[in-house]
């Protein structure tokens, strides 16, 4: 019998929430990649052929999936569903197939299919599995693009204790970076050292609450982050997905979307006692341009050809002496404000006290996604 194609995630940050309630939340004890040992179903494990390699935690995550606990078209859920499960790599696409009964053989075909349209700079990593409930079957499958590896941090720590991270890139990269965002205040950047495609930092984990580490390395299309990991310090992690809106997102209808994505981005300052930035009409202009870019391109990245940041605000005529951009393609204005904000790396930029002026640009997809730029510059 044919398969319904369930839900395929092509949102590159986020989704809506899918409104289902999500199955209790079971932990991994430590965050790293690669972990050996997982492998799908010998049923299914013929599916993914063409991955490099599977991982334990895509496996756990597969499994979510073909038991609806989770859907394929909520990235957000998704990419939760990734850390608890120890799996610490960032943008995955998922998809499931559902029917009275699957046919491996054509299932095997849609997969191979959706994978070829996944690009991908590292190693492409997948796993797939199948459920049944009610008389009927799913087959899902989940994919990463494993841009670096993490050697492991656990789950738990004590307040006050230090945390090392250490990765290894597996893509050509100029720069690496660690990115810490704590329970409460502004993101912080750690002190790291990159050498010979090895990242390490160090930070002390001083107060209890939820502390998320971000690597972001510069490379081919510019700057992204490719690691994440949470470090619960004297606290239990949570049962269930917390659902916190960014500061600001209640504005989303107060204007046209540049207008509302600029007071969003004025209340999530305010929200930190920060001051306010200047806007500027020529960052804007430069913004819309890159954002109409990465939707005719339908690729996140902050060169497309047509230089990084820095080179397009220069050739915008504006002297600066730091740069900084966000990018995010989402299902609304606010999803993509919430994926930012819960980004360290990008929260970092919307907080940055380095800054004195930003443009926002917002270009919609003929399919009603919202693609974004925020550019952020001080002045010369």
């Amino acid at each position: 019998m044919r398969c319904r194609v369930l839900m395929l995630a092509i949102a590159s940050i986020l989704s809506g929430r899918s409104g289902l309630a999500d199955a209790p939340i079971e932990w991994a004890s430590e965050t790293a990649s690669p972990r050996p040992g997982g492998a799908s179903g010998v049923r299914d494990g013929h599916l993914v052929s063409t991955c490099s390699d599977a991982d334990a935690g895509l496996v756990v995550v597969a499994a979510r999936l073909a038991r609806h606990e989770i859907l394929a078209s909520d990235v957000d859920a998704v990419s939760y569903a990734l850390r608890a499960a120890g799996e610490p790599h960032v943008r995955p696409r998922a998809i499931a197939l559902e029917g009275r009964t699957v046919d491996r053989s054509d299932a095997r075909g849609r997969i191979e299919r959706w994978l070829g349209d996944f690009r991908h700079q590292g190693r492409l990593r997948c796993a797939t599995a199948s459920a049944e409930s009610g008389g009927r079957e799913t087959v899902a499958a989940v994919a990463v693009d494993a841009q670096a590896d993490l050697a492991p941090i656990a789950l738990l720590a004590r307040p006050s204790s230090w945390i090392d991270v250490e990765a290894r890139v597996l893509v050509e990269a100029t720069q690496a970076k660690v990115v810490m965002l704590g329970p409460t205040g502004a993101p912080r950047l750690l002190p790291t050292s990159f050498a010979g495609g090895r990242v390490r930092a160090r930070a002390n984990v001083d107060r209890p609450g939820a502390w998320l580490f971000q690597v972001v390395v510069d490379g081919e299309g510019g700057p992204r982050p490719v690691l994440e990991a949470f470090v619960f310090a004297g606290v239990s992690p949570p049962r269930d997905r917390p659902a916190e809106r960014a500061p600001g997102e209640e504005l989303e209808a107060s204007g046209d979307a540049p207008t509302a994505l600029g007071q969003m981005i004025a209340a999530a300052r305010v929200s930190e006692g920060m001051g306010s930035l200047r806007r500027s009409t020529v960052l804007d202009r430069a913004a819309r341009a890159h954002a109409e870019r990465m939707m005719r391109a339908g690729e996140l990245r902050h060169d497309l050809g047509d230089g990084d940041a820095r080179e397009r605000v220069e050739n915008a005529g504006i002297e600066a002496d730091e740069v900084g951009e966000n990018v995010a393609h989402a299902a609304t204005l606010a999803l993509a404000h919430r994926a930012l904000w819960a980004s360290p790396s990008h929260r970092d930029n919307v907080l940055g006290r380095r800054f004195t002026k930003f443009g926002v640009g917002v270009s919609q997809d003929a399919d009603g996604s919202i693609w974004v730029t925020e550019l952020f510059a001080s002045q010369r």
